[in-house]
């Protein structure tokens, strides 16, 4: 990632005390489902420390709650590895993609069947988060992961057609295939609660959670930048060079401007 690149945020950042008993417990469960498949695949998956963001997004949550956020967001990161393929490629995970929008329009209380760990994972931990909320909370938060599973898609067949969006587009389809709302859908299922329908749906919420998904958005463009230019992939760093034909340095400086202005 660039050097000496620096986002200020003014928040106050704690974690779970069951950190590492949560870390071990989550190593068991990717073991089982097959998600690890061999002790390169689990040391690789141990270094990346990709479960341990839940440590750090739900501090509160303790016990097998802890452990459905960060089977979460193990499986979050190991899905999203399966779209870096080089340009013109067709990710093998597209097939998941489609099954998963298809396991997410069944009745609750089915029990769905998939074709791979991947799917596997995902049925487990969507079973998981549905269990005890209300059926208006499963269909929003269905809704929210076909959109991330959806954009996963978009940017595929764009890849493979050598698509390029300019900054505009980016954005817009960074805000479905980065997969916030539904992290935001689990802190009410790690939390035991709902926000109550009005709330919700209304404009102060709506705009919470767009902050907080362009914030992470801008953030993940800098630190990802060296490796999608090694992968030849988009990034909003590249577009705004393009655009504005201006260097590196301006174009990651508007995008910490953009991110201090969120935050504010």
């Amino acid at each position: 990632m660039p050097q000496d690149v620096h986002f200020d945020i003014p928040i106050p950042s704690w974690t779970t005390p069951e950190l590492a008993a949560a870390q071990e417990r989550n190593l068991q469960w990717a073991r089982r489902v097959g998600l690890v498949g061999s002790a390169e695949a689990e040391q690789r998956y141990l270094f990346s420390q990709v479960a341990d963001v839940a440590a750090y997004s739900y501090p509160d949550a303790v016990g097998a709650d802890l452990d459905l956020a960060f089977d979460v967001n193990g499986w979050f990161f190991l899905f999203d590895d399966q779209f870096d393929v080089p340009l013109g490629e067709v990710p093998s995970a597209v097939s998941v993609c489609e099954e998963l929008i298809d396991l997410l329009r069944l009745p609750p209380g089915t029990v769905p069947s998939s074709s791979s760990p991947l799917g596997d994972a995902f049925a487990d931990v969507w079973q998981r988060m549905a269990q005890g909320m209300s059926r208006r909370w499963q269909e929003r938060t269905a809704r929210h992961w076909m959109d991330y599973l959806s954009a996963n898609l978009t940017e595929a067949c764009d890849r493979q057609a050598g698509i390029v969006a300019d900054s505009g587009e980016w954005m817009r389809l960074r805000r479905k295939v980065i997969g916030v709302r539904p992290s935001i859908d689990l802190c009410e299922r790690v939390g035991h609660f709902e926000v109550p329908a009005p709330a919700v749906h209304s404009t102060t919420m709506e705009s919470a959670r767009e902050i907080v998904t362009d914030v992470i958005i801008l953030i993940n463009e800098v630190y990802s930048l060296e490796n999608d230019e090694a992968r030849d992939a988009p990034n909003l760093v590249t577009c705004l060079m393009r655009e504005r034909h201006c260097t590196r340095p301006e174009a990651i400086g508007e995008l910490q401007r953009r991110a201090d202005a969120q935050l504010r």
